[in-house]
């Protein structure tokens, strides 16, 4: 009885928004609040339009938190996360660590990591009818790492945590009912263990 009330009080709190923060009070089963720096606007072509900031306006900007799908966990190998990441996922390119190189070449590129990120959502996205996952499909058969540095992207963006937004659109891509429905999918098929709980 308790826990069944327990469940019932968080599926309330998911679906309530916190009035100062407009987010959810709780992330609703299968996200998490992450530091998110950067969202990049595309068009229904998966062309990258603009990009907007998702940060505080304090002397030292910080990254606002958002409810995206959970990250992997990476304590080895290389492993995406759904529909946001780092730079190096998403686009391939990260900052050079290397000081002595650095001014010479102030980025480097992230082969592997930016390939499973691509391939990933190729394969995942390849059904979808949703017009912004199409979007974000489309941005991956098309942009290479190469293209940053013609990008209208600040060098500012590298190593930070980025979504998609669809241009005319107000959310973001991840939050729409279709990445939903198939992020539901993911869950199911990866983490799910047949049984019965005490709640069920």
């Amino acid at each position: 009885m308790i826990l069944a009330k327990l469940v019932n009080y968080y599926h309330r709190l998911a679906n309530e928004t916190d009035k100062i923060s407009g987010s959810l009070k709780v992330p609703s089963y299968g996200f998490s609040e992450e530091k998110i720096s950067y969202i990049l606007v595309l068009n229904e072509q998966g062309e990258l339009l603009d990009y907007q900031t998702n940060l505080t306006d304090d002397k030292k900007p910080q990254p606002k938190l958002m409810s995206v799908p959970r990250p992997e966990k990476r304590t080895s190998g290389v492993k995406p996360n759904f529909l946001w990441d780092k730079t190096a996922y998403v686009l391939g390119v990260e900052s050079n660590k290397d000081k002595a190189t650095a001014k010479e070449q102030p980025l480097t590129s992230s082969e592997k990591t930016f390939d499973a990120f691509k391939q990933s959502h190729l394969n995942l996205l390849k059904d979808t009818q949703d017009v912004g996952l199409l979007a974000v499909r489309q941005f991956f058969e098309n942009w290479l790492p190469e293209h940053f540095a013609q990008s209208i992207l600040p060098k500012e963006i590298l190593d930070t945590n980025i979504v998609f937004k669809l241009d005319g659109t107000s959310g973001y891509i991840h939050d729409r009912q279709a990445a939903k429905d198939l992020w539901a999918k993911l869950l199911i098929t990866e983490d799910a263990e047949q049984g019965f709980c005490l709640v069920t």
